[in-house]
């Protein structure tokens, strides 16, 4: 009987978890993806410039976490500041 009252509260506690994590914002690319567009620039060149790895692009393109790093030598490079090339969304208005 007590394995059992573990073993429930165990799964609402995983349960609850999972309703929490889903309520989190992601971070979104878009913004980055737009001011390469009105930069005439693809990731390649952006790559290069901003010496990061095309690995790091395609995690952005992906819509996965970064480095902070790599996030502000892409700033750099483009001269911008990081809220121009990423912004906080919640999960269904994530497209990256």
């Amino acid at each position: 009987m007590i394995f059992l009252c573990m073993y429930t509260n165990l799964i609402d506690n995983n349960m609850r978890q999972r309703d929490e994590e889903s309520d989190l914002r992601k971070i979104s690319y878009k913004k980055l993806w737009k001011l390469l567009i009105d930069k005439d620039m693809n990731k390649k060149e952006l790559s290069h410039l901003a010496n990061i790895s095309q690995s790091t692009l395609t995690k952005m393109s992906k819509g996965e976490s970064v480095n902070i790093e790599m996030l502000a030598r892409i700033c750099n490079a483009l001269d911008c500041e990081i809220h121009e090339i990423i912004e906080m969304v919640t999960d269904d208005n994530c497209d990256t």
